[in-house]
């Protein structure tokens, strides 16, 4: 059971053993391999996909469909907090096809020796240190390549990032199809969305629902229904991660209980697939 997507499928704030891709690994008597990622859009999914499910081959491959994935996809930085972190985008030829862009330049942030500070003794030394190994050869990279990227831009040198979205989403999720037929696996498209859905995502949710071959779980509904005040409050203090009294949402992401209940409807939609051959 190897999964794709954001922080939502990889389980940010609960433990490994309560997120969806392992339960519904457990509930199959399979093995998960999670390789969903924090802050991942559609184009790292693909560039992932095709890496790992020719490698694995696995039976199942659960696909996360959110539209903030397509989004992160037409940006050629992610929103991160003390640095740029350049991604691949979705670009278009003037013949009109899409292609996965590479990052407009490699990430300084990685290659740094942040990780040892979190266990140096914090006094003076320990800063000054941090600042001439971190923090100014960060800044200085960061300044230099941004600024060569906007002269790119300006030139005309860098592809802009596509705004058709629903041709990103049927390019990325139909290749993503293709190569689980090549590998024998079954592709089970699983929506993950906030309660309130933009009008401008209905068209690609309609587009993920319409993929052949595929089992396709909007977990949505399961969810909302379950709720005796269907609004975005209630659904956030039942689904989201919570704390006090009265309890207020301290991250938004999916608690243990939304994980339980994703992973039961993506089973039931396996198991009713598997009956009906």
């Amino acid at each position: 059971m190897l999964a794709r997507g954001c922080s939502f499928t990889f389980g940010v704030g609960v433990a490994a053993q309560e997120a969806f891709p392992f339960l519904v690994a457990k509930q199959l008597s399979g093995t998960a391999l999670n390789a969903g990622q924090s802050g991942y859009g559609i184009t790292e999914m693909l560039i992932l996909a095709r890496r790992l499910i020719p490698a694995y081959k696995p039976d199942y491959v659960l696909v996360q469909f959110s539209p903030w994935l397509v989004s992160r996809s037409q940006k050629p930085f992610s929103d991160a907090p003390y640095a740029k972190y350049p991604r691949p985008y979705f670009a278009e030829s003037p013949d009109g096809d899409l292609y996965i862009q590479p990052p407009v330049f490699p990430a300084k942030m990685l290659r740094l020796p942040k990780s040892i500070y979190r266990y140096t003794p914090k006094n003076a030394r320990d800063y000054l240190s941090f600042l001439f190994k971190v923090g100014l050869p960060l800044y200085f990279c960061d300044d230099f390549h941004i600024a060569v990227y906007r002269l790119q831009r300006k030139a005309g040198m860098l592809p802009r990032p596509s705004q058709d979205r629903e041709k990103m989403v049927r390019v990325a999720y139909m290749e993503i199809a293709k190569l689980c037929q090549e590998n024998n696996s079954k592709m089970v498209i699983v929506i993950l969305h906030e309660p309130s859905i933009q009008e401008a995502s209905l068209g690609e949710i309609l587009r993920i629902k319409s993929i052949k071959n595929a089992i396709v779980v909007d977990t949505g509904p399961g969810l909302i229904n379950r709720l005796n005040e269907k609004i975005s409050k209630s659904y956030y203090i039942a689904y989201a991660h919570v704390k006090g009294s009265p309890p207020m949402m301290i991250d938004f992401h999916p608690n243990e209980i939304a994980h339980r209940i994703i992973a039961e409807q993506i089973v039931s939609a396996i198991k009713a697939e598997t009956s009906s051959r």
